[in-house]
Formats: C-alpha cells, sequence, structure tokens
C-alpha cells in the first residue's frame, strides 16, 4: 500500500522540495499533478491556522494520513519594539499554532491506524536568536517544545514525532511577499 503523505506549506520552501498534498495557492501545485497525476498527488487548499481545512486536508482523498510534514510558517524582520502585536501573532499562528492545529487534526486519524509519523519543521533560531526575528524564532522554539511533549506522549502507539533545525536555507518560491522588512524606529 503507497503511504499518505500530507505537506502543509508545499508552495515553496522546505514543503515544495520535500512532497506534495497540501498548499494554500493548489495552482503553484499545478506542474506536479500534470507530471504525476492528480490521482496520486492531489493539491488540497489550506490554510493551517483554519481548523475546518485541516481536519478535512487529505484524508477526504484517501481515507488515512501516513506521514504529515508540518512546514508552514513565515517571518517578517522587524525589531522586537517595532512589531506590531497583531503581526507577532499571526506569525506565531502560522509557523506554531498551525503546527498544533494540524497536529491535533491528525493524531485521532493515525491513533486508529495504529501508526503514523509527525514532522515539525523548527529552526536553528530556536537555539541561536537574531535580531528582527523575536516572533519567528520564539514559534520554532515553541515547535520544537511541543515535539518533545508529543514524542514522549505517543511513542508508545508507534507514532513518530521528529523536529527539524534547519540553519539557514535558500528558499525555493521566496517572493517579495513572503518575508518584509519593517521600519525601523529611530533611537
Amino acid at each position: 500500500m503507497s503511504r499518505v503523505w500530507l505537506v502543509t506549506g508545499s508552495s515553496r520552501g522546505i514543503g515544495l522540495a520535500v512532497v506534495i498534498a497540501a498548499a494554500r495557492k493548489p495552482q503553484k501545485l499545478q506542474h506536479l499533478v500534470e507530471k504525476y497525476g492528480s490521482d496520486r498527488n492531489p493539491s488540497v487548499a489550506l490554510h493551517v491556522t483554519n481548523n475546518c481545512d485541516v481536519v478535512k486536508a487529505g484524508h477526504e482523498k484517501f481515507g488515512r494520513n501516513d506521514v504529515v510534514v508540518n512546514t508552514a510558517r513565515y517571518a517578517n524582520l522587524a525589531a522586537t519594539e517595532d512589531i506590531a502585536i497583531d503581526d507577532f501573532r499571526a506569525q506565531v499562528d502560522a509557523s506554531f499554532l498551525g503546527d498544533v492545529y494540524v497536529t491535533k487534526a491528525v493524531l485521532p486519524i493515525l491513533r486508529r491506524q495504529g501508526s503514523g509519523h509527525i514532522l515539525l519543521v523548527s529552526s536553528l533560531g530556536e537555539i541561536l536568536g537574531s535580531p528582527g526575528l523575536c516572533a519567528y524564532q520564539a514559534s520554532k522554539w515553541a515547535a520544537g517544545e511541543f515535539s518533545s511533549v508529543l514524542s514522549s506522549k505517543f511513542k508508545s502507539l508507534d507514532i513518530n514525532i521528529t523536529v527539524l533545525e534547519p540553519g539557514g536555507i535558500r528558499l525555493i518560491g521566496l517572493t517579495a511577499t513572503s518575508m518584509e522588512i519593517l521600519a525601523i524606529s529611530k533611537p
């Protein structure tokens, strides 16, 4: 039997490089559907902060999920004192709580199946703080700790949890809208 993968954030970056399964903009995955066919690689519109989408994605098509890779995230560069709290919250929502929503939605499926694998993409930045990336790096630290808690809880159920902590990478598909450099206040 083929394994079913659900990959969040697959329209660019690590997610695009890993596999296909879900993206906020499925049209960006059309080249993969054309290459491999829509039966094997469906594009599912998914925004990780919308629980309704998360619960439906992937599982509806195949009736199972074997591997879930949480790569959806974004960062805006700003000094801690300059970042608007709404922007800080939005980065944490996409870069950490999105992992929580997807994981929470898929765990009942993996429990029923009796196995599965969840990968959460954190960052080396969770360990090494960088000026201007406070919200992003705090969310990646949270993702790393979240994976530690999950790993200890679900190991006995044959549900494996892995945290990936890549360093700086060249993102595939990085555009001007992927990251903003916000205004810096004058001292």
